[in-house]
């Protein structure tokens, strides 16, 4: 009967650590972005994603950028391929104004 109420006791504890226990935090990534151009409007940067070039990224979601803005970029990278990058982009007239940025989010935020 100690047995019992010793297991049961247990199974309790564990139940209760179970729920209360927090999920794990989200992995953050630094990296490197080529930055092609940045707006406040959504639609004007996936408008200019569409055309072929980088993928849209809300800046409130970033470390490193300013903030209330969706660019498009290519990235997070190494800074020697943000660089190819962005000279490859000024290079084929996506943007003359083309630059690079180290930033820092959360895993959840990372391309499809």
């Amino acid at each position: 009967m100690k047995l019992f109420k010793s297991l049961a006791a247990l199974a309790a504890v564990l139940a209760v650590a179970a729920l209360s226990a927090s999920p794990a935090a989200a992995k953050r990534v630094c990296g490197w972005y080529a930055i092609a151009s940045c707006t406040s409007d959504q639609t004007s940067a996936a408008d200019f994603a569409n055309d072929g070039w980088g993928s849209v990224i809300d800046t409130d979601d970033y470390s490193g950028l300013k903030r209330g803005l969706f660019c498009v970029v290519s990235g997070p990278q190494p800074k020697w391929s943000a660089l190819r990058d962005r000279d490859n982009a000024r290079a084929n007239g996506v943007s003359d104004d083309t630059y690079i940025k180290r930033a820092c989010t959360d895993e959840s935020n990372i391309g499809d």
